[in-house]
């Protein structure tokens, strides 16, 4: 049984996806224009559909508003998915599942500041989650909804942007999700 591992979340303040071993991949998702962002473009089409389910999970906390903790959050509206965040945390899922690190502070990964960047984003990056060992969406957004902080993210009332990345090892193993969420420059 794999264990689980949740990294906590980064208020803020370039590798593909090569031998997966996943054998149909897409290209047909916007991940911007920066070019490190074309190692984001191909994706195993299976990491994809999880992508949307996260999203669409979220989104639907979002409209109704959820239990965080002993918190009662209301909903907060909709986020636009927007590309280079995609491809950000589709890269950043890559690098850390390849160097099997989900601490937000580790010096073998990119920083999420940097890498966010460079993928061309020019919004203010609000929070990162990251995820370690989850298959399933479902399974990973119940376990981000059984943590108060996690909660709290996914319903802050100041985003206004989302980017989802999905990745694992070479092998097929060490699948990591990665989030990262914005908000609009005033």
């Amino acid at each position: 049984m794999a264990v689980r591992r949740v990294a906590t979340t980064l208020l803020v303040g370039l590798v593909a996806v090569a031998g997966c071993g996943l054998a149909e991949l897409g290209d047909d998702v916007d991940v911007g224009d920066a070019p490190q962002c074309e190692a984001a473009r191909t994706w195993p089409v299976g990491f994809t559909e999880a992508e949307e389910d996260l999203v669409t999970l979220i989104a639907d906390l979002r409209d109704s508003g959820g239990m965080c903790g002993d918190t009662e959050l209301p909903g907060v509206g909709d986020l636009e998915l927007v590309p280079a965040l995609r491809c950000a945390a589709r890269l950043d899922a890559t690098d850390r599942a390849t160097n099997d690190d989900i601490d937000q502070n580790s010096d073998a990964v990119e920083s999420a500041f940097t890498r966010v960047n460079l993928a061309g984003y020019e919004g203010i990056v609000r929070h990162q989650l990251i995820a370690a060992d989850y298959f399933e969406a479902v399974t990973l957004f119940d376990a981000w909804m059984g943590s108060p902080e996690h909660c709290a993210a996914m319903l802050d009332k100041n985003l206004a942007h989302i980017g989802i990345g999905r990745s694992s090892a070479g092998d097929g193993d060490g699948t990591v999700w990665v989030v990262f969420t914005g908000e609009e420059r005033d």
